[in-house]
């Protein structure tokens, strides 16, 4: 009697490669550093043509490549940055909807009606961005993949939620120290227009008073 038990050993090995993604994306300190890994393992254990991590840009408003494999880089050449209500990854990123087409040149708003893209699967990174996984070939994906780049794409979202919050701790921890910095430049300068004061407050003379100020100013670190 046999069983075939290549669909487990195909799961096991999906859930081994995201484990070790899941301890690469707890060191990962930059969203490009996540997007990275996320396309690594994606191209390891999706077994696609291709994948691309689409990230937010807050200055620019539109959804850039972040990552992307060498694979996908080789079949559509250049990866267009999405505008706003431009393309498919937009409408997935708005609506925070995870979205699978058989053919995508059938579907509505296709950024690319010829595209050699055939399969597309796209999950939502929450407010980050988009992660998108593609085929030349129709069909190509069933429940699995899409069960694998869903627990991919949530690990992915936890990492950038942890990054986020630690560059807007570090960002406050800068401005903290830039303020600390400025009030200790004041204090300084404060002390300093008082050693000048207590030293013309001594000097009787017009022409004393003159040079007495000219040496206390060119006493401080700040003149020369």
């Amino acid at each position: 009697i046999f069983r075939d038990i290549s669909e487990q050993h195909r799961y096991e090995n999906a859930l081994d490669g995201i484990n070790t993604a899941a301890r690469d994306l707890l060191h990962a300190e930059t969203d490009a550093e996540i997007a990275q890994i996320v396309v690594d393992v994606a191209t390891d254990v999706l077994e696609t043509a291709g994948s691309i991590v689409y990230l937010y840009d807050d200055h620019a408003g539109e959804l850039f490549p972040a990552a992307s494999s060498d694979s996908i880089e080789e079949i559509l050449g250049e990866i267009p940055r999405i505008s706003p209500g431009d393309g498919i990854p937009w409408r997935v990123f708005v609506d925070e909807k995870q979205t699978r087409f058989d053919d995508v040149r059938s579907a509505d708003g296709v950024y690319s009606p010829g595209t050699p893209v055939r399969s597309e699967l796209l999950v939502p990174l929450g407010e980050h961005g988009v992660f998108l996984v593609c085929d030349t070939e129709t069909g190509i994906f069933d429940d699995f993949t899409e069960e694998i780049a869903e627990t991919l794409a949530t690990t992915a979202e936890a990492a950038l939620d942890r990054a986020k919050r630690a560059q807007t701790l570090r960002e406050q921890e800068r401005e903290s120290q830039l303020q600390a910095e400025q009030l200790d430049r004041v204090n300084q300068l404060n002390e300093e227009i008082r050693t000048v004061m207590q030293a013309l407050m001594r000097t009787r003379s017009r022409e004393a008073i003159t040079q007495q100020l000219c040496d206390s100013l060119v006493s401080l670190d700040r003149f020369t």
